[in-house]
């Protein structure tokens, strides 16, 4: 995808009492930014922005889809759950419509890393992690 022939993308942001959800098309795919705490709270929400955030990854053709957690202070084991539901979404896809996850974790929040390890040992040719250096 050139940046001069991006797609609209049809995802809008979803900000909750303490979560915000915020989705940019970038030249190989999306970003997709959460800041706050994934608690019990938005549970809901935040599975129904993960159903659509594939569904668009789709829709785009998205080679990649890059989670910034940089400002995710807490997350839920029912939120983790629900990337564990999206790599089932992608892994079900048809191959041509498959794209691979990279989280973006920030290295002062050591959970994040060490909670999330799971996602790479479940699907190592689908999901890495990079540390912000910012």
């Amino acid at each position: 995808m050139s940046s001069k022939n991006l797609p609209i993308l049809a995802l809008v942001p979803v900000t909750t009492e303490g979560l915000s959800l915020t989705p940019e098309l970038v030249d190989d795919g999306l970003i997709v930014r959460l800041k706050g705490n994934a608690d019990s709270t938005v549970n809901d929400a935040f599975a129904a922005f993960i159903t659509r955030l594939h569904a668009e990854a789709q829709r785009v053709k998205a080679a990649n889809v890059r989670v910034d957690l940089t400002e995710l202070y807490f997350m839920t084991s029912s939120s983790i759950r629900c990337f564990v539901t999206w790599i089932g979404f992608i892994r079900e896809a048809p191959f041509a419509q498959r794209y691979s996850l990279t989280f973006v974790v920030n290295p002062a929040l050591r959970w994040q890393k060490r909670n999330l390890d799971i996602l790479v040992q479940l699907s190592p040719d689908l999901v890495t992690f990079n540390e912000s250096t910012a």
